[in-house]
């Protein structure tokens, strides 16, 4: 009977979290603690193992969008262990564990997991987990700017794919994948020809937060050549499909793009709205911590130049305490210098010049284009002052 009761809850939370807009999630998180029992039940009771993986895979959206990995991954993790009588379930719950590791940014602890779900897929014949496992090493390896090893991997799924396509792998989210590499690397017309394609696969189906994230891609890519005008066409359509997703953390992360191409255009204005618009409950309740402090500091730096220095320092103060969070100390230098520059107009300038010095002297010991860069800002920043 406590079987058939413990089925039953299971049965209904699948029903629930068969598509998770944000209306849903805000209805699941009411409940969530019955959820949590629901799975931590389920993985006790080995004749509802496979269902409980089943419900713990569709749970994944609602984890990432919510923050809620750190609290998932020990389940995740039980899981695994027990489904040993599922090997393929039991494989894709392996995956899942590396998205999470890699979701935090734990690419040494997710790389390990998506090569051990290709070995057992290789050896057991699954192709469509063989190509998920490519996928996801592709984009740990593009992370970690391990670009060969990435395009590799990113290639070999793209091929499976080509040649079986009743896999369940998103084709379009492994083309993504190439788009993203082939960015970052500099060549663009690559990557917006794998972009182009992946957004026009993507129109066809259902699923239209991942349409929000290639035009979201295909604007970055537009960004970092400089055509900022296609580029602010592109997260105008991404941000209008997002909301028509119902997914506030997608629209989030478009109008922070946005808001810096319009601040590369010199619209300061309206990039200050784009910031404030990205300033949602998702974004704030959301694991990305990188993309909260990029938030805060380009937002701070717009409420300065729009004069609005007391938020700004408030803004630019947060953007730094996360900057040291996540380890990006060049980023916290930065963060620093406008900081000073926001006490220099607010009259603070023996204190600006302080600060000033002590991030030209930070900088000096850093390595990488990026802190050369700053160094010579910082410089500038300072010649500036000592003409007040």
């Amino acid at each position: 009977m406590k079987t058939d009761i413990l089925d039953r809850r299971i049965q209904y939370w699948q029903s629930i979290c068969h598509a998770l807009s944000d209306a849903t999630i805000a209805e699941i998180e009411k409940e969530r603690s019955h959820l949590y029992k629901a799975v931590a039940d389920g993985l006790d009771e080995p004749t509802l193992l496979h269902e409980t993986g089943v419900l713990i895979l569709q749970l994944t959206s609602l984890v990432e969008r919510r923050n809620y990995i750190d609290e998932w991954l020990p389940l995740v993790t039980k899981a695994v262990t027990v489904c040993t009588a599922d090997p393929y379930m039991q494989t894709r719950l392996i995956d899942l564990e590396g998205f999470l590791y890699a979701t935090r940014k734990q690419y040494e602890r997710a790389i390990p997991l998506y090569a051990r779900v290709i070995d057992r897929a290789q050896t057991a014949g699954w192709q469509d987990l063989l190509a998920r496992g490519h996928l996801h090493l592709c984009v740990a390896y593009q992370a970690m700017q391990k670009f060969d090893r990435a395009a590799t991997h990113g290639q070999a799924a793209k091929q499976l794919l080509e040649e079986n396509d009743t896999l369940t792998v998103d084709y379009p989210s492994v083309l993504n994948a190439l788009g993203l590499l082939y960015a970052e690397q500099g060549d663009h017309a690559v990557a917006q020809a794998y972009f182009r394609e992946a957004i026009t696969l993507w129109e066809n189906g259902a699923e239209k937060t991942w349409l929000a994230r290639g035009w979201l891609n295909m604007g970055w890519s537009q960004m970092l050549e400089n055509k900022l005008d296609a580029a602010l066409l592109a997260f105008d359509q991404g941000i209008v499909i997002a909301h028509q997703a119902h997914n506030q953390l997608e629209a989030s992360y478009i109008e922070i793009n946005r808001g810096v191409c319009l601040l590369r255009l010199g619209k300061i204005e309206t990039a200050a709205q784009a910031f404030a618009n990205a300033r949602t409950e998702a974004m704030q309740r959301s694991g990305d911590r990188f993309k909260q402090a990029l938030l805060a500091h380009n937002f701070g730096e717009v409420k300065m130049l729009l004069g609005d220095y007391e938020e700004a320092l408030a803004l630019l103060q947060e953007a730094a305490v996360i900057w040291q969070q996540v380890d990006l100390p060049v980023h916290q230098l930065a963060v620093r210098g406008e900081i000073a520059r926001v006490l220099a107009r607010m009259g603070q300038v023996a204190q600006a010049k302080k600060l000033l010095e002590e991030v030209i002297a930070a900088l000096g010991l850093e390595t990488g284009d990026s802190a050369r860069e700053q160094h010579g800002l910082m410089v500038a920043a300072l010649d500036e002052l000592g003409m007040l």
